[in-house]
C-alpha cells in the first residue's frame, strides 16, 4: 500500500539538512531510497521534487531546498567534460528542477556553465544538455549579456540554441536586438511549428500592432523566402498576410 501525501510530507519534513541534501541528489540520480521511481518515466525524478517543493509550505524546508539547489549548481561549475558525460542524466534532471523552481537564485552559476560550453554536444535521453541549459536560462527571462545570446542564435551546431536565444531576447528592452537578428531564427525554423510559436509569443507579450510594425520595419532586410515564411505564420495565426510578395514570373515557353 502506497504512502498518503501527508505521510510522505511527514517523512520529508523529518529530514535534517544533510539528509534532505542527500535525498534530493539521490532522487535526481534515480536512486531515491524513500519513494518509488517509475522506470521509463524520467520526469518522475525531478517532477516529484518540484511537486514536493510546491506543496510543502514550511519556510525552513523551502529555504533549505533552495540552498541545496545552490549547492548542487556550485558543484556543477567544477565538472569536467568527462564528469558531464558520466553524470549526463543527473545533470539533465537537475536543470529541469532548476527551471521549474522559480525561487532558484543561483542563475549566475548556470550562465557560467553556458558561457564555458562544458555541456555542448553531450546528450541525455537523446537531448543536448547545452540546449536544456539554454532553455532553462531563457525561461527566467533574465537574459544576461545579449552578445552571448546572439552567439547562440548563430551557432550552427544545434538549431535549438537559436530557439532558446529567441526567448531570452523576447523582453521589450531587447526587441531591437532580436529583430536585428530575427532572420536567423526564421531561417532555422521556417515551415516549422517553432516559428509559429515564437511569433505568437511575440504577439502575446507585445501586442499585434507592435509586432506587425516591427516586421514591416525589417521588410527590406528579409529575403522573399523569409517573408513568405512569416506570411504563412500570420495566416496560420488567423491574420492577413503582412508582406506583398509578387508572383514569380515565368517566361514564355516555346
Amino acid at each position: 500500500m502506497g504512502l498518503s501525501s501527508q505521510e510522505a510530507i511527514k517523512i520529508i519534513l523529518s529530514f535534517t539538512y544533510e539528509q534532505l541534501h542527500k535525498w534530493i541528489k539521490s532522487r535526481l540520480h534515480g536512486d531515491d531510497g524513500h519513494f518509488p521511481i517509475y522506470e521509463g518515466h524520467e520526469t518522475n525524478l525531478s517532477e516529484f521534487l518540484t511537486e514536493t517543493f510546491k506543496h510543502i509550505k514550511d519556510e525552513e524546508f523551502r529555504d533549505n531546498f533552495i540552498e541545496i539547489l545552490n549547492d548542487l549548481t556550485d558543484e556543477l561549475t567544477n565538472y569536467s567534460r568527462e564528469d558531464v558525460k558520466k553524470e549526463a542524466e543527473y545533470i539533465y534532471e537537475l536543470l529541469l528542477l532548476c527551471r521549474s523552481i522559480r525561487q532558484f537564485k543561483n542563475k549566475d552559476n548556470l550562465y557560467k556553465i553556458a558561457h564555458d560550453g562544458t555541456l555542448k554536444g553531450i546528450t541525455a535521453y537523446e537531448i543536448d544538455l547545452h540546449q536544456i541549459l539554454l532553455s532553462t536560462l531563457a525561461s527566467y527571462r533574465v537574459a544576461g549579456g545579449y552578445q552571448f545570446w546572439i552567439g547562440q542564435m548563430y551557432d550552427e551546431s544545434n538549431i535549438y540554441y537559436a530557439n532558446a536565444a529567441f526567448y531570452a531576447l523576447l523582453g521589450s528592452n531587447r526587441l531591437d536586438i532580436l529583430f536585428k537578428h530575427i532572420g536567423v531564427f526564421i531561417d532555422r525554423f521556417k515551415g516549422e511549428l517553432d516559428l509559429e510559436l515564437g511569433i505568437q509569443a511575440l504577439i502575446n507579450d507585445h501586442g499585434r500592432k507592435e509586432i506587425f510594425e516591427r516586421f514591416r520595419g525589417i521588410e527590406e532586410s528579409l529575403s522573399t523566402e523569409q517573408k513568405s515564411a512569416v506570411n504563412h505564420v500570420f495566416f496560420e495565426l488567423g491574420y492577413d498576410h503582412l508582406y506583398h510578395i509578387p508572383p514569380i514570373e515565368i517566361g514564355n515557353i516555346g
